[in-house]
């Protein structure tokens, strides 16, 4: 009976991941070629593939997030290689896969953007303890805050913040 209801809770788990990707391709397809499509198609399946098991902490398959970054920036009609790095923009942090893999399948293009990607969450992620460190070092008020020319850190938090909670 465990098992049964492991398969189907996998199945609802596939079907999810199909869905939003199908849903991806259609805003896709108002746009973009089949030949452009169908790169994108390589890159989805190679990060589908890469993330295999893992789970968000919503419970849902970790590829949900990158499919909806990819959603988002293709309602915003931008172009295929940024839709590529959205749907890898995690794998080189999170996968066994490095950036020479990303360069060797998708270019150096490609990934230069996820890299790229990679190291803002990393600057993101740092700012944010640094933050939170002077925070409590200054004691319950929280009245220092981080100071990085050009970045708001709140800003950046708010947008890490919306980008992590696409899969709740």
């Amino acid at each position: 009976m465990a098992v049964a209801y492991w398969v189907a809770a996998l199945d609802e788990k596939t079907q999810k991941e199909d869905n939003e990707y199908k849903k991806l391709r259609e805003t896709l397809e108002k746009s973009m070629g089949q030949e452009e499509i169908e790169e994108i198609d390589r890159a989805y399946e190679w990060a589908r593939a890469a993330h295999g098991g893992q789970l968000r902490f919503s419970g849902q398959p970790y590829i949900i997030h990158p499919i909806a970054v990819a959603q988002i920036l293709a309602e915003f009609g931008m172009d295929k290689s940024s839709i590529i790095a959205a749907l890898l923009h995690d794998i080189v942090e999170d996968t066994s896969a490095t950036k020479q893999d990303v360069i060797s399948r998708f270019g150096e293009e490609i990934a230069s953007i996820v890299d790229g990607l990679t190291k803002l969450t990393k600057l993101s992620e740092d700012a944010t303890e640094k933050k939170m460190q002077n925070e409590q070092a200054d004691g319950e008020n929280g009245a220092k805050s981080v100071v990085m020319p050009g970045i708001n850190t709140k800003e950046m938090q708010q947008a890490e913040n919306f980008l992590q909670n696409l899969d709740e």
